[in-house]
Parts: structure tokens; C-alpha cells; sequence
């Protein structure tokens, strides 16, 4: 399952590693169609789906892969009490904003799950395109202007049920 499901990046690139079936949410109608081609092009069986609730985070199968990229919704989906069916699955999750200032989103992760937090770093090294730019400008070219984020991965100490 992916949250913020975007151009399909991480859903249909996860739907094609794992061969399996995958649900993807976006509220923006935008990036489902973006995300309903790249499942098309990709060939992957990938349900695109529009704002995730946190009932929809009620009922998943134990064991379930739960991509959380949704841009500060993470926020609202992940607060107490946690939707039962997140006891069981594996999180990635993107913080932004508020959840990222503080551990209030791990903390409540930590009860259930196994919980590593992941800085996003900027240690790319400089491209070796535009010879016409010395070093720094190279890397500030390509930058992507973004917030501060870091992520969490988040394996569930209760075992899946096989």
C-alpha cells in the first residue's frame, strides 16, 4: 500500500519488485492520473484510489508493506489510536512538518513496532554536467528545494500471522 501515491514512483515500482498487487491513494486528481499511467506502463496491478482514511488503514492483511509519503497527512492518519491494522504491517513513513519536529509519530510506533529513524541527507556528489559551473553551483542545480524530512521504518514486533 502506498500513501501519497504521487506519479507512482514507489507503487508501481514496488508492485513490479514484489509481484504483487498493490493499492495506491492520492488525494490530488492530478497525480492519479499520473499514477493510474505509470501502473499502465509498468504492467502492474496497482488499485488507484483517492484519500486514504484512517479506516482505511483499519483492515490490512498481516504483514502488508505500508509506504507513507503523504506530504503531512501522516500527521492525521497515524494519531491515537493507531488504526489496528498498522499492528501487523511494515511502515515506511515520510515525516514533514509538525511530525518532524517532534517524536510524538515514533513514539506511538514504538508500541508496536521496532522503530529506526532515516535522515534524508544531501550527499550526492556534484554532477559532472555543466563543466561551465564550478562545484557548488553544479550541486545547487540539481537540488531539490524541500523541507526538511526524515523517515521511519517501523517493523512490527508481533509477528505476522502466517
Amino acid at each position: 500500500m502506498n500513501v501519497g501515491g504521487k506519479v507512482g514512483y514507489y507503487a508501481a515500482g514496488l508492485s513490479r519488485l514484489l509481484a504483487a498487487r498493490g493499492i495506491a491513494y492520492d488525494a490530488d486528481p492530478w497525480a492519479r492520473a499520473a499514477l493510474k499511467e505509470a501502473v499502465a506502463l509498468n504492467a502492474v496491478n496497482v488499485d488507484v484510489r483517492g484519500r486514504c482514511s484512517r479506516a482505511d488503514l483499519e483492515d490490512l492483511p498481516a504483514g502488508a508493506l505500508v509506504m507513507i509519503d503523504c506530504d503531512g497527512c501522516e500527521e492525521v492518519l497515524l494519531r491515537d489510536p493507531l488504526p489496528s491494522g498498522l499492528a501487523t504491517s511494515r511502515l515506511v513513513i515520510e515525516l514533514h512538518g509538525a511530525s518532524l519536529r517532534d517524536d510524538d509519530t515514533a513514539d506511538r510506533l514504538r508500541r508496536t513496532h521496532d522503530v529506526v529513524g532515516v535522515p534524508t541527507l544531501d550527499a550526492s556528489p556534484p554532477p559532472p554536467m555543466l563543466p561551465f559551473l564550478d562545484e557548488q553551483e553544479r550541486r545547487l542545480a540539481v537540488k531539490e528545494i524541500r523541507e526538511p524530512q526524515r523517515w521511519l521504518i517501523c517493523t512490527p514486533r508481533r509477528p505476522p500471522a502466517s
